[in-house]
């Protein structure tokens, strides 16, 4: 079971690089996690969730990757999943925080506003919970994307402290989250 679960994991990381998109990630992915429960196996469905929905996202900025709303809709009921897997399996708080950043960014792509606030907000508890720096400044960040996708300006200020934070702290995962951050905002501010 256990390497049928990984095969699964496998597929649904592979096929957003070969469909260039998540058309058939969003079939294979819920039929994974599906037979990862079946037997017994969450935190290795929790993961297969997890990929779906990062998959899902249209927030990364791949070229030639196209995401349609249907496959983000997939990708937001694996967000809720692995958030749902994330405490009933007790996860530490940046992993928790993690997951509501991803269940923030596919309210976002969708155009849920209000609930990816919500969302963001909550990971940034999380993060400060974890004392790690890092993914509070990147959730920080994408609060401010929110924000600003929302019309208020006010996410200025969240988003230029968060790059200041990422910045100051030079790490390879801080400068990463700051590449990160100006692509989600030039897909979704206008």
């Amino acid at each position: 079971p256990s390497q049928v679960c990984e095969l699964y994991d496998q597929a649904v990381r592979d096929l957003y690089w070969l469909d260039k998109g998540a058309r058939n990630l969003v079939k294979i992915g819920p039929m994974g996690i599906e037979y990862c429960l079946r037997v017994g196996m969450k935190a290795q469905a929790k993961t297969i969730a997890y990929n779906v929905a990062a998959n899902s996202w249209p927030g990364w900025g791949d070229p030639g990757v196209t995401i349609a709303k249907e496959e983000i809709e997939v990708g937001l009921k694996a967000a809720e999943f692995n958030l749902e897997i994330a405490f009933e399996l007790q996860k530490p708080n940046d992993k928790i925080s993690s997951a509501y950043w991803l269940l923030s960014a596919l309210h976002l792509a969708l155009g849920q506003l209000p609930k990816s606030l919500a969302s963001i907000e909550e990971s940034l508890v999380f993060a400060e919970k974890s004392k790690d720096q890092t993914l509070w400044a990147y959730s920080l960040g994408f609060k401010g994307i929110v924000r600003l996708a929302a019309g208020d300006e006010a996410g200025a200020s969240d988003f230029g402290s968060a790059l200041e934070s990422l910045q100051a702290i030079a790490s390879q995962d801080s400068l990463g989250y700051i590449d990160q951050l100006k692509t989600a905002k030039s897909i979704f501010v206008r």
